[in-house]
């Protein structure tokens, strides 16, 4: 009988939108299906290492950019929301050629609601059921709605009921059809390890630009609040130079092995908090502080969420000094299974 093809189409917005795909698509081989795999720009760069067997197509890119100044960052995306939907209907058109070029029988799509195709089992990806912009809050999240609502199932990668890590955002006040709760979403797995070696700060950079290199520096400028053994993955898929104490370790990038192995054996992490990488945490059982992108209104509300649940501490960028005033004992993860709910019945 012939494998079934399933369109995963992956947002190109940092490396989250890919890394939380690595699983599922995994998943989806392991249960005899066969991906083929659309993105743009350094996700479809990190999808297409990670699989290289599999059909890869190019999707128009979105060009998300951060402002360097974090007050500006909701008017800078509202503008660049004009020229998003330009995006989504070459996505929408191109989606139909598509579907009869590579016989697609189904559709995954992780926050790019242009891949969608009527007549053909179709899921949407997300944690935002809930979309926070600051003022404009109440027009995202009714436009992101109303995006994925032609979708036959919209799974969010979280557990319906407490303990959960996305909040308000992936948790509202009335019951939505077709939202389906599937768990972690993670593509590390917990085992209980000896680490490789012994790293006192590991460091992990992600997110689009300006704001990486914005933290990066501030990072490298506090250097002395970095005591021992410090790694840092800066999270580009380019060497550009960087200047650094001579005794850090630097990274350009971890394959998901690499970064593994990385994360296991250290004892104090630093990352961007945004969601996948929380979810990275959770199911690798380590605790980090989240410095949220100044202005990013989803990982501020998560970095405060978590700190307020007493799951990781959360420091602002401006204020890296205060990580030396951090008391790790008063943060612990709950205890939980963090297996995988995942069902592709919908493609049966």
């Amino acid at each position: 009988m012939k494998s079934k093809r399933i369109l995963i189409g992956v947002l190109n917005w940092g490396l989250g939108h890919a890394t939380r795909s690595i699983p599922l698509i995994h998943a989806l081989i392991n249960q005899k299906y066969e991906p083929v795999i659309a993105s743009d720009g350094a996700a479809g760069q990190l999808l297409r290492r990670t699989f290289p067997d599999l059909e890869y197509i190019e999707l128009p890119a979105y060009r998300v950019h951060y402002p360097s100044s974090g007050f500006l960052l909701p008017f800078s995306l509202a503008f660049q929301g004009l020229g998003a939907f330009r995006v989504f209907h070459e996505e929408r058109r191109l989606t139909g050629q598509l579907i009869k070029k590579y016989h697609i029988d189904g559709i995954i799509s992780d926050n790019r609601p242009g891949i969608f195709f009527p007549g053909v089992p179709s899921v949407y990806l997300t944690h935002q059921l809930r979309v926070l912009s600051g003022i404009f809050t109440p027009f995202t999240t009714r436009l992101h709605r109303h995006l994925f609502k032609n979708f036959n199932e919209i799974w969010v990668p979280d557990f319906e009921n407490p303990p959960y890590f996305s909040g308000i955002l992936g948790h509202v006040e009335k019951k939505m059809n077709k939202v389906k709760y599937i768990g972690i979403l993670s593509r590390f797995e917990y085992r209980n390890e000896v680490p490789d070696e012994d790293i006192d700060w590991l460091i992990i950079l992600s997110g689009p630009e300006k704001q990486r290199t914005v933290l990066e520096r501030r990072i490298v400028e506090n250097y002395k609040f970095f005591q021992g053994k410090t790694v840092l993955v800066r999270g580009i898929l380019t060497s550009m130079p960087i200047e650094s104490p001579p005794d850090w370790k630097i990274i350009s990038f971890a394959d998901t092995l690499t970064l593994s192995r990385l994360i296991i054996s250290a004892k104090k992490l630093i990352l961007r908090g945004g969601y996948s990488s929380i979810m990275d945490l959770v199911a690798l059982r380590k605790k980090a502080v989240l410095i949220p992108t100044p202005g990013q209104k989803e990982q501020e509300y998560l970095a405060r969420y978590l700190d307020r649940k007493r799951y990781f501490p959360c420091i602002r960028q401006r204020k890296i000094h205060e990580i030396s005033r951090i008391n790790w004992d008063e943060y612990a993860l709950p205890s939980m299974n963090t297996k995988m709910l995942l069902n592709f019945k919908i493609f049966a």
